[in-house]
């Protein structure tokens, strides 16, 4: 049976959130050898496999150019990731594999070639629901050292939602995890919200919040985001301790404001979502605020991908849209 991720997803029928802990996940890890794709690594299989066990499919994908390996520290040398993997590989028998992929003879960037692996994995039934990227910028990182990255093209045209990480984090309760997950009242709010339940495991912690500022907004997103949580606690077949609260906008920008309550909160990991309409609409492919949160969040970020129009690479509305893939990422620059 074909795979096709959940892009636009609605709580609206209780059967999505009765299944949600049954659902079959795809992840696909780009591994360039650097400390942060080992961390997205060491992610997957010490955090999401023990939940999903043979329900989790992981890809693992290395670029290489041969001429280029006597240049390349050991870590990032391909005969070193591909020893360091094969012991997951043999292990894991068909929901592990490791695709090495040549790009001695090839112009285009390594983030290029994963979105079009992705497009290439829908084709055959096997649609991708996460990827995962390292992103080497500093703490001091910012939207130019994003716009110069793989993450960056990877984010704009790829369909599945992406999980971005800097290390491997240390999480505070070991097993358990704190989410983030910062809303409005728009449907790829829902898509990130939907995307930690999908992640999240059995007791982790689920803080949804929305930060202050229009009070008529304020009190419509309360009651809807109540109700929500509500049904969650009613209907999740694997509980999870998720609460609701709206924070008081700060002055120095939403972003500010998150990171601030992530940190005093101490959370392990992000989730926000983005409309895929908006590079179609000619506008950045992030928010401000998720460019600002992704820029100084030092946890994992999960970038969730909402797409309403997106009906398959197979079907002949969308079909289209899959050759016109620019070689360099669209502006990053926000508004």
């Amino acid at each position: 049976m074909a795979h096709i991720p959940k892009l636009a997803p609605s709580f609206e029928a209780d059967d999505v959130l009765k299944k949600i802990d049954s659902e079959e996940i795809r992840c696909c890890i780009a591994h360039d050898g650097s400390i942060a794709a080992r961390a997205c690594l060491s992610f997957a299989m010490n955090y999401l496999a023990p939940k999903f066990g043979n329900t989790m499919h992981t890809d693992v994908l290395h670029c290489y150019k041969m001429e280029k390996q006597e240049e390349l520290l050991r870590n990032y040398q391909k005969a070193v990731i591909k020893s360091e993997l094969e012991a997951h590989d043999l292990a894991k028998g068909e929901n592990f594999k490791l695709h090495l992929i040549d790009q001695t003879y090839g112009t285009e960037k390594p983030g290029k070639r994963i979105v079009e692996w992705t497009f290439e994995q829908e084709e055959a039934g096997k649609g991708v629901d996460f990827l995962f990227m390292g992103f080497k910028g500093t703490s001091k990182a910012d939207e130019e050292d994003l716009l110069a990255s793989d993450v960056s093209y990877a984010m704009a045209y790829s369909r599945c939602s992406m999980v971005v990480m800097r290390k491997d984090p240390v999480f505070s309760t070991p097993g358990k995890l704190h989410w983030c997950v910062p809303v409005d009242l728009n449907k790829w709010s829902e898509k990130a919200l939907f995307d930690a339940l999908l992640m999240s495991s059995e007791g982790d912690k689920i803080s949804i919040i929305h930060i202050r500022i229009s009070q008529d907004e304020n009190v419509e997103t309360q009651q809807y985001y109540e109700k929500l949580v509500g049904r969650f606690q009613s209907l999740l077949t694997k509980p999870r301790e998720i609460s609701f609260q709206q924070i008081r906008h700060g002055g120095t920008g939403a972003a500010n404001d998150i990171i601030n309550f992530v940190n005093e909160q101490q959370c392990d990991i992000i989730s926000m979502g983005t409309n895929s309409m908006r590079l179609m609409s000619e506008k950045p492919y992030l928010s401000s605020v998720c460019t600002g949160v992704l820029l100084q969040a030092k946890c994992p970020l999960v970038v969730a991908h909402y797409d309403e129009t997106w009906s398959g690479v197979i079907s002949a509305e969308s079909r289209p849209r899959i050759p016109s893939l620019p070689d360099a990422q669209p502006p990053v620059i926000t508004q």
